[in-house]
């Protein structure tokens, strides 16, 4: 299973697009970790094949969606419960601690998270982090995104830099 992971477009639509057209065939899920919400609008109506899961994160005021769950992804028999977020409501811009308390609380295997506009990978306690940075305005290096493979092997979590 192929996710694709975007965050904090902040307008930047055309970036938005182009994840999306490089990874259409081969992507199970699109998951958009938000800031801004309806830069994924016209992309996930077009895209309608593919599933589409998305919270809203501190630019999106008035959203009703729910800012935080688990959701379990499976592939060849493994099954990886998935802890999905935009990042502020565990002020990740601080520190990963309440954040990394709550996939603990929640027995989270993988967890997804934005917010920073930084790319950030890493594996502790069990439990792998992957924050794909800002595909508007990222705040070290190139606008950026994230890959996770979810194989009977393992969880294979990973930052690619798109070209500005």
């Amino acid at each position: 299973m192929r996710l694709i992971v975007l965050s904090d477009s902040h307008g930047r639509i055309d970036r938005v697009e182009q994840v999306v057209e490089r990874h259409l065939r081969e992507a199970d899920a699109f998951l958009f970790l938000g800031d801004v919400l309806r830069d994924i609008e016209g992309i996930r109506e077009r895209t309608a094949r593919k599933e589409w899961i998305a919270v809203p994160g501190n630019c999106d005021w008035g959203s009703t969606l729910t800012p935080t769950y688990l959701i379990p992804f499976a592939d060849a028999g493994r099954e990886v419960r998935t802890l999905i977020t935009h990042g502020h409501l565990f002020s990740v811009k601080r520190g990963y601690t309440r954040l990394e308390a709550e996939a603990e609380k929640r027995g989270a295997q993988l967890v997804l998270f934005g917010h920073t506009h930084q790319p950030y990978t890493a594996y502790h306690g069990g439990i792998y982090y992957l924050n794909p940075g800002s595909l508007g305005h990222p705040r070290a290096g190139a606008p950026s995104y994230g890959v996770v493979d979810i194989t009977a092997a393992g969880i294979v979590p990973h930052v690619v830099e798109v070209q500005p």
